[in-house]
């Protein structure tokens, strides 16, 4: 089996690229990107909204441009799932 490894210096760039980025999941039918977007907008009142990326089968990608509102929404999330479920 042959494993070939990347130096850092050439992967670096995209782990920071990604670093603010969430990967999420919708249960049952899978929202289109537009319906995704009016969610985004109506319930995370940020002043920086992620982009939206739509990766098929209810996983999406929310790319926030700081850490810090990626937290805030990340915890926010977690906290309307335990109220939901």
């Amino acid at each position: 089996k042959r494993v070939t490894v990347c130096p850092k210096h050439f992967v670096q760039p995209e782990i920071d690229r990604w670093k603010n980025a969430l990967v999420g999941f919708v249960l049952g039918s899978s929202p289109s990107h537009q319906i995704m977007l009016k969610f985004v907008q109506k319930n995370w009142r940020a002043s920086t909204l992620p982009r939206v990326y739509t990766l098929g089968n209810g996983n999406f990608l929310f790319d926030f441009e700081n850490v810090e509102f990626q937290q805030m929404l990340a915890a926010s999330i977690l906290e309307f799932g335990s109220q939901h479920c």
